[in-house]
């Protein structure tokens, strides 16, 4: 099966997520191609490891998440981007394209396939219902137009079969979508089972012997991709604060955080707690055995809607 892979974002987490999906796919035997952006600071490197088995073609250029674009600039720019992946899609003959990263794409989605005939299924990933308001919620009224407009397109496209289905990270943001977009959308909006309902439960005890970590102390943890977003800074600035004979466990690839000031804080804590570091990528076992052997998983995002790891907390 053919399949195309598109992004417009190219840091933080989309490059690995790319990368793992991608090189499960061609694992399976499909054909993948991946279309993103160009990033000048490194963040694509992990692409550059799947070699010639998946081609990867770059629209556009992306050092961020978009913060730095205005609302007009990133909608021309992911609409551009996905135009291009809808081309090369129709070029390569492909039988699914998948977009990787739906949140504030509905309305330059919508407006490349509305009217266009195409062969091969759509699908899409939402992180987060962005666009269904809360009770009590306040929302400037521009944002709430632009949102009812994003919920209807939504719901149009998945209604009228123009995108198959789309994949969200928790029940509970089935559940909301659900319940703004109608009933008959349900069959369209699928949950990622729970990781860890996926794999038998560790006992602590067994957890922490695996892991060469002692028993009957407390145990937290920073675990995943080292980055700001994610609250990397946050979690070694707090750790001085804590009280107490404990163990922080700071495990995953360094992404914007820089070894030199995982190094400099582990020194900064002689006399207190301890910081053991694993700094680079966790294979998924190990990732459950340290989920298993802390006490406390902390992630402190700096945004709410950038929080998709706790899937895995």
């Amino acid at each position: 099966m053919k399949v195309v892979l598109f992004d417009p974002h190219i840091s933080g987490h989309h490059p690995y997520w790319i990368y793992f999906l991608a090189r499960y796919l061609t694992e399976q035997g499909d054909n993948v191609s991946v279309v993103t952006s160009s990033s000048s600071n490194g963040a694509g490197e992990p692409l550059r490891r799947l070699g010639e088995s998946v081609e990867v073609h770059y629209v556009g250029h992306n050092d961020g998440y978009g913060e730095t674009l205005s609302r007009s600039a990133r909608f021309i720019t992911e609409r551009k981007g996905f135009n291009a992946c809808l081309n090369l899609a129709r070029e390569i003959g492909s039988d699914v394209v998948h977009h990787l990263y739906l949140d504030r794409s509905i309305i330059s989605i919508y407006q490349n396939i509305r009217g266009r005939s195409r062969s091969f299924a759509l699908f899409g990933m939402l992180l987060w219902p962005y666009m269904v308001s809360t009770p009590g919620e306040d929302k400037p009224f521009a944002r709430r137009f632009v949102h009812g407009i994003e919920r209807r397109l939504l719901r149009r496209m998945l209604t009228q079969g123009q995108v198959e289905k789309i994949f969200v990270t928790r029940r509970d943001i089935k559940d909301s979508l659900v319940q703004s977009l109608g009933a008959e959308t349900a069959s369209r909006i699928v949950p990622i089972p729970d990781p860890m309902e996926l794999v038998d439960p560790i006992p602590q005890s067994v957890a922490r012997e695996e892991l060469s970590l002692p028993q009957g102390i407390p145990i937290f943890a920073f675990l995943g991709n080292l980055s700001i977003v994610k609250g990397a800074d946050t979690f070694l600035e707090a750790l001085p604060l804590v009280p107490g004979n404990w163990i922080a466990i700071m495990a995953g690839l360094p992404i914007d955080l820089s070894r030199a000031r995982v190094e400099a804080c582990r020194i900064s804590l002689r006399g207190k707690g301890q910081l053991v570091t694993r700094l680079g990528y966790l294979p998924e076992p190990d990732l459950f055995r340290y989920l298993a052997a802390a006490d406390v998983v902390v992630l402190p995002y700096k945004r709410s809607f950038t929080g998709t790891s706790v899937v895995y907390s």
